[in-house]
C-alpha cells in the first residue's frame, strides 16, 4: 500500500491559529480553501484508484506547527507529501515548489503535479504564477524524508483568482488534476468499473439497500441533494451502521453514487458503503 500524506497549510484553531491568507471582503480564509482541495483530491483517489492510504495533517481547522506536520509524515513513512496552500500579497496564477536540494522524487513529481495542473488552470483562464516550476527554503519541504511538494492553487486577493476560487467546477478540476498526477507517480492502479450508463436500475426482485461503513467521525459522509461532491449540494450526513434504500446507480463525471429511495445521493464508493439485499 502506497502511502500518501496531504498538508492542507494553516488552521484557526489553536494556540497559536493560524488562518492562512484572509480576505474578509469576499469572505475567503486559505486554511478553509486548502482543506476543501485536499478532501476533493482525496475523494477522486478514492473513486479511481486502489492500492494507498491516506494520512492528514489534519482533518479539521487545527493548527499544527511547521516541524509537527514534517514529523507527522517521516514518522508515517509516507511515500510522497503533497501540501495545499493559496497565494495573496498581489500576483495571479498556479505554482508549485520544491526544495533546491530536491531529491530526484520531488523533481518527478512536481513535474507530474505541474503537466497537468497547468493545462488545467488554463481551461479556465488561470496562468502560472511567473515560473510555476518554483524552487524554496520552506520547512515542510526541508524537514521531510519523502518527495514533497507545495501547491500554491492561484491567489485569494486578485478578482480573476477570486472568481475562480468560488468556482465548483475549477476547484473540483484542480483537485483531479492533482490526484491523477499523484495517482501516476505512484504507479496505483485503477479500479475497474462498469460501463459508462446514465444509470443503472438494481436487480429486479430485490430490495436493495446502502450500509455505511465510512468510520470517520470527524468527517462523517455528506449526504448530496445532487449527484455530485459540491460543498454546495450537502445536504446532511449520515453515520456508521445506517441503512438507506437504493433506488439506482449513478455514473457521471465526477464518479458513481446512488439515488436513495429519498430522492438524495451518497457515494458508491465500496470503501464507504456496502450494499446489502432483502
Amino acid at each position: 500500500m502506497k502511502k500518501i500524506h496531504f498538508d492542507p497549510g494553516h488552521g484557526k484553531k489553536g494556540n497559536p491559529g493560524d488562518p492562512g491568507a484572509v480576505n474578509e471582503k469576499e469572505g475567503l480564509i486559505e486554511s478553509d480553501i486548502v482543506l476543501d482541495i485536499a478532501k476533493r483530491v482525496h475523494r477522486y483517489l478514492d473513486e479511481n484508484y486502489q492500492g494507498f492510504v491516506v494520512q492528514y495533517t489534519r482533518t479539521d481547522d487545527t493548527f499544527l506547527s511547521l516541524s509537527a506536520r514534517s514529523k507527522k509524515a517521516n514518522d508515517w513513512g509516507a511515500d510522497v507529501f503533497v501540501s495545499f496552500h493559496i497565494n495573496a500579497a498581489g500576483g495571479s496564477g498556479f505554482e508549485s515548489f520544491i526544495h533546491p536540494n530536491a531529491s530526484k522524487g520531488s523533481v518527478a513529481l512536481q513535474n507530474m503535479i505541474n503537466q497537468r495542473a497547468i493545462p488545467t488552470a488554463a481551461k479556465h483562464g488561470l496562468g502560472e504564477h511567473g515560473i510555476a516550476y518554483k524552487k524554496g527554503n520552506l520547512a515542510v519541504l526541508r524537514l521531510t524524508h519523502m518527495p514533497a511538494v507545495l501547491t500554491e492553487t492561484c491567489f485569494l486577493d486578485n478578482a480573476k483568482d477570486i472568481a475562480l476560487l468560488k468556482n465548483d467546477d475549477f476547484l473540483h478540476d484542480m483537485a483531479v488534476s492533482y490526484a491523477i498526477s499523484i495517482a501516476e507517480y505512484l504507479g496505483l492502479q485503477k479500479i475497474e468499473k462498469a460501463p459508462n450508463k446514465a444509470s443503472v436500475a438494481p436487480d429486479k426482485g430485490k430490495v436493495q439497500m446502502v450500509k455505511i461503513i465510512h468510520k470517520d467521525k470527524k468527517d462523517p459522509l455528506a449526504v448530496h441533494n445532487i449527484a455530485s461532491f459540491s460543498q454546495k449540494s450537502v445536504v446532511g450526513h449520515v453515520k456508521e451502521g445506517e441503512a438507506f434504500t437504493i433506488k439506482r446507480l449513478i455514473e457521471n463525471k465526477e464518479g458513481r453514487f446512488y439515488e436513495l429511495a429519498s430522492g438524495l445521493y451518497i457515494t458508491a464508493s465500496p470503501k464507504y458503503v456496502k450494499v446489502i439485499y432483502k
